[in-house]
């Protein structure tokens, strides 16, 4: 039997660095978005 070539060749390294990328940008994304929430939270209550 004749073996066959690999569907996907390589180790998924270039995938699981573009997942911890993704998992990186949406910690700061999140923090962003918490301290911005917080922010308005708090010049709402100054401004009234």
């Amino acid at each position: 039997m004749e073996s066959q070539p690999k569907a996907f060749v390589g180790t998924g390294t270039a995938r699981d660095e573009e997942v911890a990328r993704l998992k990186r940008e949406l910690a700061r994304v999140t923090k962003e978005r918490d301290f911005l929430r917080e922010a308005a939270t708090f010049f709402a209550k100054t401004s009234s």
